[in-house]
């Protein structure tokens, strides 16, 4: 089936058409397997349409706000997290360096009472 639509004149997929004569579009005609017509998967290359669905854009839904909001707390719990294993490694640190310290000054004292 041939359809003739009216689409703008921009080079890449179609952001959309009309069915009904349009001053400011140009009218190119497409052939169709069907009735349904997908501008999606069609691209123009300014002299043609080109069917095209594998190579289409992928458009993302924009978030809601309980989405972005939901996002936000998992990134902040990965974050604290992190924050948590980093604050473990250093308190086992300062132990360790605390020990180290303990033990020098046990050996001093025992060499300045060995004096």
């Amino acid at each position: 089936m041939v359809k003739v639509i009216w689409i703008a004149d921009k080079v890449g997929y179609l952001g959309g058409y009309s069915e009904v004569e349009q001053p400011d579009l140009i009218a190119v005609e497409v052939t169709l397997q069907s009735d349904e017509f997908l501008f999606d998967d069609w691209r123009w290359d300014g002299d043609r349409l080109i069917f095209d669905p594998e190579n289409k854009p992928i458009v993302e839904e924009p978030k809601t706000a309980i989405e972005q909001l939901q996002a936000g707390l998992a990134q902040a719990s990965f974050q604290v997290m992190q924050s948590t294993k980093q604050i473990e490694e250093l308190t086992k640190q300062n132990a360790a360096m605390g020990f180290k310290i303990m033990q020098l000054e046990q050996n001093q004292n025992a060499e300045s009472e060995g004096k």
